[in-house]
């Protein structure tokens, strides 16, 4: 996290998502509380929900499907 944000400055990016598919320890968690705001994380949890929600699918092979 700590690389990541470094990034954000060096990029001088205003905002960065970082997406896992699987989860943010809560190490990661309270070093993104406290370095920045700037810095989204999303879970793998919350990845299918959203894919759930948007419609986009993954088939087993082939391109993703979203609408």
């Amino acid at each position: 996290m700590r690389d990541f944000f470094g990034s954000l400055d060096r990029h001088k990016a205003v905002k960065r998502l970082f997406v896992t598919t699987s989860y943010f320890t809560t190490s990661a968690r309270d070093t993104v509380e406290y370095l920045s705001k700037r810095i989204v994380l999303i879970d793998g949890e919350q990845l299918t929900r959203f894919m759930i929600r948007h419609k986009c699918w993954l088939p087993h092979r082939g391109k993703p499907s979203c609408p």
